[in-house]
């Protein structure tokens, strides 16, 4: 459209061409861009289209036109009144805004804040976008984390400029443990071998502080870090029973450099490894002996068995459960001299 130069008009007039409220004016530059969307046909798309191309018969509005300085101009110029305040948004206003595809990624793309298709984005949608809180770095190194095409996508560029404007258009905050939670630790069997170091050894560092967050705490649960395991799977070597009974077994435990660092040890137990002897583990150790019985008995499995058969009756209250007992009926565990 054409550019008003208020100049070629007389003085008395210019008040009467230009909107002197700030938020009236917003509003009206909003409203014209998203009236384009429904005054031609077909729609008037607001994004560029693949590659910038406009289409046979549909243009499209030029935004690769500006510079990345300009773009951020445009937004701050939009929300923000002649004093520097910002702008007071309606929600619609607010829905329009977060349409423009103009907000920076880390990964350098302009995007709007909305899926395709499903409108403004809430809370809880996997496609949503955050903006760090190095506030809330939970001691990691935010700079220094391996961060996947997920995350770059997903993360708003740093704009000092524009902090209020994503505050008022809800885009969240983002902190250390919801980073990981949310792309490192999904990602991480595509993150190279000194990436994934790197990450784990944040982690370890920091856990004091990183196991306070339930969902970081869930999310470590499902990753099988441990050589393709996870630590669900898996028993603690520093129960002597479950070290004797499996010890011909190494991979039932965490591989040597977590097994043998307490520091590890005590992120595996806060995130499922198996350090009790509960109904499903007591059932596997009988099936475990069971299948290395053998005649005569050795004096070692005998041992196990007995062992096993003893927690058993100290701990009885924790196991009186007659579908376990019904289970156990059928396991061949008792040590017997024939």
């Amino acid at each position: 459209c054409p550019v008003v130069e208020l100049a070629y008009f007389p003085g008395d007039q210019r008040a009467a061409l230009v909107e002197q409220d700030d938020q009236a004016a917003t509003r009206a530059i909003l409203s014209s861009l998203h009236d384009l969307r429904s005054a031609t046909g077909p729609s008037y798309p607001l994004d560029e289209g693949v590659g910038g191309v406009e289409e046979a018969g549909n243009p499209r509005l030029r935004w690769g036109s500006l510079s990345p300085t300009q773009m951020d101009d445009f937004l701050q110029d939009l929300s923000h009144g002649a004093n520097s305040s910002m702008v007071s948004l309606a929600p619609s206003d607010r829905d329009k805004f977060r349409a423009l595809p103009a907000f920076e990624t880390l990964s350098g793309s302009r995007v709007a804040l909305v899926a395709p298709g499903r409108g403004i984005l809430s809370r809880g949608n996997d496609d949503q976008f955050y903006r760090l809180d190095r506030d809330s770095s939970a001691g990691l190194d935010l700079e220094a984390l391996p961060l996947p095409p997920a995350a770059t996508e997903r993360l708003l560029a740093p704009k000092p400029r524009l902090q209020d404007l994503y505050q008022d258009l809800g885009v969240a905050r983002l902190g250390g443990a919801g980073l990981l939670a949310r792309f490192l630790l999904p990602s991480f069997g595509a993150l190279t071998e000194q990436e994934k170091e790197a990450l784990l050894a944040a982690v370890v560092v920091n856990w004091e502080a990183l196991k306070e967050e339930r969902e970081l705490v869930d999310a470590l649960r499902e990753v099988p870090f441990l050589d393709g395991a996870r630590a669900g799977a898996l028993y603690d070597p520093r129960n002597e029973l479950l070290r004797d009974i499996f010890a011909d077994a190494p991979r039932a435990f965490p591989p040597a450099r977590f097994a043998g660092s307490p520091a590890w040890l005590a992120v595996l137990a806060d995130v499922g490894l198996r350090t009790g002897i509960d109904k499903e583990t007591f059932l596997e150790c009988a099936r475990r002996l069971e299948a290395k019985a053998a005649e005569p008995l050795p004096f070692g499995l005998a041992s196990q068995a007995t062992r096993l058969l003893r927690h058993l009756l100290t701990h009885f209250q924790d196991f009186y459960d007659p579908a376990f007992a019904r289970e156990l009926a059928e396991v061949a565990v008792v040590p017997v001299e024939l």
